[in-house]
């Protein structure tokens, strides 16, 4: 499962459309959310927390999800 899967399982799991998300977090549209969800991007970090409490993630699945990202990330620059 990637990141961007898990994220919109809670989300649909809490009943939140990606616009609620996108308002309630201060994005100015639907289409950051449905990026993160496709895996196109990452949630900033900056307000990660906020959003996994929002959508009623695990940090701790999100952070061994987003550490397996960014390790194949930086193993894919050595190969």
């Amino acid at each position: 499962m990637t990141l961007g899967e898990y994220l919109q399982d809670q989300r649909v799991i809490s009943n939140l459309s990606q616009s609620e998300v996108a308002e309630q977090m201060g994005w100015g549209t639907p289409q950051f959310v449905s990026n993160i969800e496709r895996d196109v991007s990452r949630p900033p970090l900056k307000c990660i927390k906020v959003y996994v409490d929002l959508i009623g993630a695990e940090p701790k699945v999100v952070t061994t999800l987003l550490l397996r990202y960014e390790r194949k990330k930086i193993e894919g620059a050595f190969l």
